[in-house]
C-alpha cells in the first residue's frame, strides 16, 4: 500500500468521470481538502471513505489500496 499510488489512482478515476475535486467531495460528503490530500498522497481515505469510494467508482477496496485495477487472473482465492 503506497499513498502516492492510491492518490494517483483516485485522481485517474475522478478524471475519467470528468469530475472536479469539489464535485467528488460533495458526492462523498467529505471536504475538497480531503480529496486533495488523498490525490497528492499526503493522506489516505479512512475505512468509511474507502467504502464510499469503492461504491462510487465501482472498483474494489483492494484496487484502491493497490493503486491500480486488479485483473481477475491476479486474484488469489
Amino acid at each position: 500500500m503506497n499513498a502516492k499510488d492510491i492518490g494517483n489512482f483516485l485522481c485517474q478515476l475522478r478524471k475519467e468521470r470528468e469530475l472536479k475535486q469539489r464535485e467528488l467531495a460533495e458526492a462523498l460528503h467529505v471536504s475538497d481538502k480531503a480529496i486533495s490530500r488523498w490525490e497528492t498522497g499526503t493522506g489516505i481515505p479512512d475505512v468509511g471513505s474507502l467504502q464510499s469510494l469503492s461504491e462510487f467508482f465501482e472498483v474494489s477496496i483492494n484496487e484502491i489500496l493497490a493503486g491500480r485495477r486488479i485483473k481477475e487472473d491476479e486474484v488469489q482465492m
